[in-house]
């Protein structure tokens, strides 16, 4: 390893291990960051990248800059500390601008008010940025920062900087300190929460809580103290005693927050924390708002005397999480390893539990989707076994299922649904072959106890994951009333409705499909019209009646459903059903209708995942069309549900894609995974019979493998290149998800337009779904909203949603 290899990753580790020797290891690294001049950049870079994702070592950061700066001082300097503070405040400019990152922002304004507090930034410096921060938020040229929601975004900012240096203001800047509360307060009082986004009817947002308990706390600067990760009181008292300023003010190219040039770029960052989907919004959205202050959920009752010790504490761990979003494992070590005083050690996991179902329920969208959270709380659970301080930390898990399922109708719908796939999850993560009773763990009870149809929710997407007769035998007999209806019949089969059961045809294609002839066999005998021309449907009829074959055959899984579709994919599926997501689903939602809607819908998702429907929105303009047709609708209608869905999952593209390209085998060894057809055991669809087993050529159609080959269809027969940098993977991948985003957007927000006036409750169901997208609709919001020829009730529809 280089020395500038070592001495990048000392600053990336330093407090990581032996924290007792903390302000040894800190000596250590000044001394090896003053050593050679031509080390600037490196140290430059990894310290703007570590303060900028490494949120629970702002103090250690600051003091480390803080021992640089005293020996610089004694003319051992290289003028790295003035570099550091001054590309500090450029990426908090582009940062907070040009992709109104939120928690990048926090971290990196946090860091500078320690450097105030040490004495390293004249305290009048941030004093006036924060002041400028404020005026322009409000009165900034071209109105690029009125918005309630930009005002929201400056608060959140100011409020993670302004308890550190509270006490260091209120001593040095009395006036700027006295305007800048003042002008809080005032913004505050007239700041409107918009309850649309509140996963809990009456719940109090990050925000509200962060400055009532401000406003109360007379030392705000001892909540940090007790939170972060510190050096001994004795070197804190004297770089807090440090009268050697480094930087006495911000040049004026750092201070404008609102000129600053769209095409800026962010410095380098060689951590965790550059997203594509965060670098996707800088540079196609850049004017839409893409943050809302989340709403805490108490999931767990913590009980601390100091209401600042609380937020504070919630809000260190949330930022853990979101600095680590693209690894669980990562963000679990980092979060049941953190340092925190003895006043909030004990409710460390609590903050924890909390903080998770928060990140979990956030409205619209969150940072990550739901189960990363949820993967990060199991993550925690396994690593924690030995842990005293963790040994009730499943109980806690349950406790934060309950309380939501608790609330019952206070809680937003989406936040139920989110509730009952994550308990599922959960018991299928930690139970022993989902005997939970088993465990010391009660989820099952309860749930019960919180909401009996909630328990009934969790065994349907149960059995979804594995089978109905599994989930019985591991089950109590007292609980099997909540199992699916199929329970009491003894067969795993879903009862489906197939028009064509009775035609010759499909007893002949039923036939072929057992006879396990080959793709190739079945596709000449579909396109020849039988052995000898005895078929009697073809087009998109004959379609429909392969469709059920497939369906009739692999209903006791979504796994044998999906060999099955690898099996046949080149052959017939990929042909059959190119453009034909109307017919797909139509045939689909028509079989499981009447018994098992819920089932209906998860053979969709499974179709789309691997490729069956080809872009979500012919599916989603057919279900449009079909509410149309009624007068008016509930909104838990199979077609309302199939939007919801795959509009989820056509957003959700860009996470998918990312994790594809962070997988470290995809960056490598591109070409032998992409190879289609591989020798492996037979996919067996026909329920698992005990048939000879022999081996067959398949395509393995796993999401990873299904878009890259979606984009390079010559892979199939080539094998696939590397694709070796970040900007290369988005220019082969981000133009078509924008596309298809915009398309499924388009449609939904001009159906919600069109029956907005004659169809209310269609419109609001409709704002339920597009509330999720949101910000990437905003700018189809706008244009829809401007439109001249835009009715009364569709432009309040409208604009309850621009107001997100």
């Amino acid at each position: 390893m280089s020395f500038d290899q070592k001495l990048r990753m000392m600053i990336i580790r330093i407090g990581d291990e032996r924290r007792r020797e903390l302000e040894d290891h800190l000596f250590k690294l000044r001394d090896a960051i003053l050593q050679d001049e031509r080390n600037r950049q490196v140290v430059v870079e990894a310290y703007v990248a570590a303060a900028t994702n490494l949120p629970h070592k702002a103090f250690v950061y600051g003091a480390l800059l803080a021992l640089v700066g005293q020996k610089e001082n004694a003319g051992a300097g290289t003028g790295v500390v003035t570099d550091i503070v001054h590309r500090i405040v450029e990426s908090l400019q582009t940062a907070l601008v040009a992709e109104r990152n939120v928690p990048a922002s926090k971290n990196l304004i946090r860091v500078l008010a320690v450097l105030v507090d040490y004495g390293v930034i004249a305290s009048g410096a941030v004093s006036s940025l924060l002041l400028s921060l404020l005026d322009e938020c409000q009165n900034g040229a071209g109105g690029k920062l009125r918005q309630p929601q930009d005002i929201d975004l400056v608060l959140e900012v100011i409020l993670a900087a302004l308890p550190i240096i509270a006490p260091r203001l209120q001593r040095e800047q009395a006036l700027d300190y006295g305007t800048l509360l003042e002008t809080l307060r005032k913004l505050f009082t007239q700041r409107k929460i918009s309850t649309i986004l509140s996963p809990l009817k009456g719940s109090q947002d990050h925000l509200s809580l962060l400055w009532t308990s401000f406003s109360l706390e007379s030392n705000p600067r001892s909540s940090y103290d007790k939170a972060y990760l510190h050096v001994g009181q004795q070197l804190q008292r004297e770089l807090q005693a440090n009268g050697n300023v480094r930087v006495k003010q911000f040049g004026a190219r750092n201070v404008s927050f609102v000129e600053a040039s769209g095409e800026q770029s962010m410095p380098a960052l060689s951590y965790y924390h550059q997203t594509f989907e965060s670098l996707l919004m800088a540079k196609q959205q850049r004017n839409a708002v893409i943050y809302t202050p989340p709403f805490y959920i108490q999931a767990t009752e913590i009980k601390l005397e100091s209401p600042l010790d609380l937020v504070v504490g919630l809000e260190l761990v949330s930022s853990v999480q979101t600095a680590f979003q693209d690894s669980q494992a990562l963000a679990a070590h980092n979060l049941w390893n953190l340092w925190m005083g003895e006043e909030l050690r004990d409710v460390l996991p609590h903050l924890i539990v909390n903080a998770a179902f928060t990140g979990m329920c956030v409205l619209p969208r969150g940072i990550k989707s739901p189960l990363f959270y949820m993967q990060v709380l199991i993550s925690i659970q396994n690593q924690t076994k030995d842990s005293s301080l963790f040994k009730n930390f499943a109980r806690l898990i349950e406790d934060g299922f309950y309380t939501i399922a608790k609330l019952g109708a206070e809680t937003d719908q989406v936040v139920r649904e989110r509730m009952v796939n994550m308990a599922a999850y959960y018991i299928s993560q930690v139970a022993d072959d989902f005997k939970v009773e088993s465990r010391d763990v009660r989820l099952y009870q309860r749930l019960e106890e919180a909401d009996p149809q909630i328990l009934h929710q969790v065994f349907q997407e149960l059995v979804r994951m594995s089978f109905l007769k599994k989930i019985r035998e591991a089950t109590e007999p007292r609980y099997h009333k909540y199992l699916p209806e199929q329970a009491t019949q003894g067969t795993d089969d879903f009862p489906l409705t197939l028009v064509h059961a009775e035609s010759p045809d499909f007893a002949m294609i039923k036939d072929k499909l057992a006879s396990r002839e080959t793709p190739a066999q079945l596709k000449s005998f579909l396109l020849e019209g039988g052995d000898e021309g005895q078929l009697q449907a073809s087009g998109d009829q004959l379609k429909e009646i392969f469709l059920e074959c497939i369906l009739e055959r692999t209903r006791k899984s979504l796994e044998h459903l999906k060999r099955a579709v690898e099996a046949f994919h080149v052959e017939l599926f990929s042909h059959m059903y190119k453009g034909k997501s109307e017919l797909v689903v139509n045939v689909v939602l028509r079989a499981y209708r009447d018994r098992n809607p819920v089932r209906g819908l998860q053979v969709i998702e499974k179709l789309w995942q691997l490729g069956v429907l080809d872009g979500a929105t012919g599916a989603i303009n057919w279900a449009l069309s079909e509410i149309s047709k009624k007068s008016d609708t509930s909104p838990f209608t199979l077609e309302l549900s199939l939007i919801s869905l795959l509009s989820d999952r056509t957003l959700e593209l860009s996470d998918f894609l990312l994790t594809l390209f962070i997988q470290r085998g995809f960056l490598g060894q591109l070409a032998q995974p992409f190879v289609p057809h591989y020798q492996r055991e037979a996919m067996i669809i026909d329920e698992g019979n005990d048939q000879q087993v022999k081996e067959e050529k398949v395509l393995d159609l796993t999401l990873t493998k299904r878009l890259f080959t979606q984009l390079h269809p010559d892979a199939l027969s080539t094998g696939a290149p590397v694709i070796p940098s970040l900007g290369d993977f988005e220019r082969e991948y981000q133009g078509g998800v924008l596309v298809e985003q915009d398309k499924v957007l388009k449609s939904l927000v001009g159906a919600l337009v069109g029956s907005a006036e004659g169809k209310p409750k269609i419109a609001q169901a409709l704002v339920s779904v597009v509330r999720g997208l949101v910000p990437r609709a905003t700018p189809i919001i706008n244009e829809y909203y401007n439109s001249p020829d835009i009715s009364e009730p569709a432009k309040q529809i409208l604009d309850s949603l621009r107001r997100i």
